[in-house]
């Protein structure tokens, strides 16, 4: 199991409790920090980009 798996699994499980909004807050957060993260992983800019901009949107929009 991968960590990207794992987070996907608890965004479902999250999503099963129908705690909808919150579930997805916390996994497009999850997934902007984990873009980031990859993308310092394997020296890729664009993934630092995309997951940024993600991070920002989730944080400025509550």
């Amino acid at each position: 199991m991968t960590g990207i798996e794992i987070f996907i699994l608890v965004g479902i499980l999250l999503l099963a409790f129908g705690i909808f909004f919150t579930a997805l807050k916390f996994f497009i957060f999850i997934a902007g920090i984990m873009m980031i993260a990859l993308g310092i992983f394997q020296f890729d800019y664009k993934m630092i980009l995309i997951g940024l901009l993600i991070y920002y949107v989730f944080t400025t929009r509550k």
